[in-house]
């Protein structure tokens, strides 16, 4: 049996200053807690649980690459994530049928620069639930044939990104037009750790302490968004009204932003 669950989804956030980056895209959901996939497996020799949960994440993304959109998502994954984001982001509805690219979180700049218009959902998994993984192993001294099984419950969480072009409009009022006089944010440092960066057109430099909240108001000059510089990387990001997250991204050892995300 295989179980898969949902992903964030966002609207697109224009990236950077440098080039040959992907764009960023909006983050528009993500999950609260680990999902989980049944897994099995069988071969000859014996299988240890680090090398079965290799197997799993691969047979994982296998399936995953089966699923055409967020619709047959739903479905897989047993979840409601199409409602989830049509009750927010109210102009996602055609966009529904469009295609979704899964990819592993450390793999998914790559995805962006591949799939131009459809949905990205992006999968950390690293271990088997506690108390889940158990193996087998029988030798047959007749035919001389060892047979080994494993199985496991597969835990791992993910994030959906909108197709790249979507402009957030939620019910909640909030509108990412690039016409509005003043952007009002606020950004949540949730990396534990120190946070540098810097803000355009005003060309301060701020720092920000794990757990707390930055919150200003920019003003669009010259048809030109406010952007944000992550002093670590070196990333520079647009910036839209809403409620932002740093977060730390394990996979690239550096400081990640989200636009508007889930509290």
């Amino acid at each position: 049996m295989r179980f898969f669950t949902a992903v964030f989804v966002t609207t697109i956030l224009c990236c950077g200053s440098r080039p040959g980056l992907a764009q960023e895209r909006f983050l528009l959901f993500e999950s609260s807690k680990a999902a989980e996939f049944g897994f099995t497996m069988e071969r000859p020799a014996k299988i240890s649980e680090s090398e079965a949960v290799q197997h799993a994440i691969r047979d994982l993304h296998t399936h995953l690459d089966n699923v055409g959109n967020i619709s047959s998502f739903d479905t897989f994954s047993k979840t409601r994530t199409s409602s989830t984001i049509r009750n927010k982001y109210e102009q996602l509805g055609p966009l529904m049928r469009n295609t979704t690219t899964f990819s592993s979180e450390k793999e998914r700049e790559g995805a962006f620069r591949g799939n131009r218009r459809g949905f990205i959902i992006t999968v950390r998994a690293s271990s088997f639930k506690a108390g889940t993984f158990g193996n087998s192993s029988d030798y047959n001294k007749l035919t001389g044939v060892r047979k080994s099984r494993a199985w496991g419950t597969l835990l791992y969480t993910f994030r959906v990104y909108a197709p790249e072009g979507f402009q957030q409009s939620s019910k909640s009022g909030y509108s990412a037009s690039e016409n509005s006089s003043q952007v009002k944010y606020t950004i949540l440092n949730g990396t534990g750790r120190t946070v540098r960066f810097s803000m355009q057109p005003g060309g301060k430099s701020y720092t920000l302490a794990s757990g707390k909240t930055f919150s200003s108001t920019s003003s669009v000059k010259g048809g030109k968004q406010p952007t944000i510089t992550l002093t670590d990387s070196g990333r520079t990001i647009k910036l839209v009204s809403g409620d932002h997250k740093f977060w730390w991204n394990d996979d690239e050892s550096r400081v990640a932003f989200d636009l508007n995300y889930d509290k």
